[in-house]
């Protein structure tokens, strides 16, 4: 402590059919996948006040996805470079596999981004595919996840059991690649 939490964003724009929150962010039930970003400046004006005149150090972005759209994500994390505030903080935001690059990681360290929340889900293609985690296919989450801690970035891995398609089978691969993976922090949920 001190300790923040702040939104760079509402909504998701991905429609993973397990998650409600186009639910929560839809307009009437009728448009899906809705996502408002806020503008960077503000939000590092917000930011630069809790670490000046509160001593905040510690600070959770608490979007659905934070590391989603670069234009809105690079463009916080080098508002928060330009003033110099990443060597104060100790930030965590969320993130998906598939929208992890590689060469913003080391501006999102050096924005002071300690803590990549990843929604892995499922150790099965299959069954992410179901839940419309099939955006990556072709990405090996193991590479990502390695690519993540070699910047210096702690992982925190989310998996779910019970998902449509899941059986034992497909169980055991999320519970082995959970293992593999061996995240500095873990969350495991039953759908």
């Amino acid at each position: 402590k001190p300790y923040a939490s702040i939104y760079t964003s509402f909504g998701c724009g991905m429609g993973c059919t397990f998650c409600m929150i186009d639910d929560i962010f839809s307009v009437g039930g009728t448009q899906k996948n809705r996502i408002r970003t806020r503008d960077s400046k503000i939000v590092v004006d917000e930011i630069e006040n809790l670490v000046k005149n509160y001593g905040v150090k510690n600070l959770k972005f608490i979007d659905e996805m934070f590391v989603l759209n670069p234009k809105h994500y690079l463009g916080i994390a080098d508002e928060i470079i330009k003033r110099d505030l990443g060597k104060e903080l100790n930030i965590w935001a969320y993130s998906r596999i598939d929208t992890v690059k590689e060469g913003n990681l080391e501006i999102l360290k050096k924005a002071g981004i300690n803590w990549l929340a990843l929604g892995i889900e499922s150790g099965n293609q299959n069954v992410r595919q179901e839940v419309q985690k099939g955006k990556f296919n072709d990405i090996k989450v193991q590479n990502v996840v390695q690519k993540i801690k070699d910047t210096g970035i702690y992982s925190c891995c989310n998996y779910i059991f019970g998902l449509p398609e899941d059986n034992q089978k497909s169980m055991q691969e999320t519970l082995d690649l959970a293992t593999e993976l061996n995240g500095e922090w873990a969350n495991f949920y039953c759908a």
